[in-house]
């Protein structure tokens, strides 16, 4: 006696005829932030320039936050980063790829 589960469905993946279907990249590309860009009178940058600038997400920059690996102020409720600071952290902890 066989009983059937009316909510099951089987699943077959879709069939291409002869050709490749085409993916979607599992990422996409993120545009750096160039703080020379960055008119010359700012001297502070949010969370979201630097995330970008940095290629890292805003969880990423909540735990260099948390472990004062990255220098940050905080004013009210928004952290702001020195254009200065962030560009020594990079020189600081720069690695050159082989």
């Amino acid at each position: 006696m066989k009983t059937e589960n009316k909510n099951m469905r089987i699943i077959e993946p879709a069939k291409t005829a002869g050709k490749q279907a085409q993916e979607e990249p599992k990422y996409k590309s993120v545009d750096p932030v160039m703080l020379d860009a960055m008119p010359e009178d700012v001297a502070f940058i949010r969370s979201t320039d630097v995330c970008k600038l940095l290629n890292i997400s805003n969880s990423t920059l909540r735990n260099l936050r948390a472990e004062h690996a990255i220098p940050f102020y905080k004013l009210g409720g928004t952290f702001l980063y020195s254009k200065e600071e962030i560009m020594n952290y990079l020189a600081s902890n720069y690695s050159r790829r082989i």
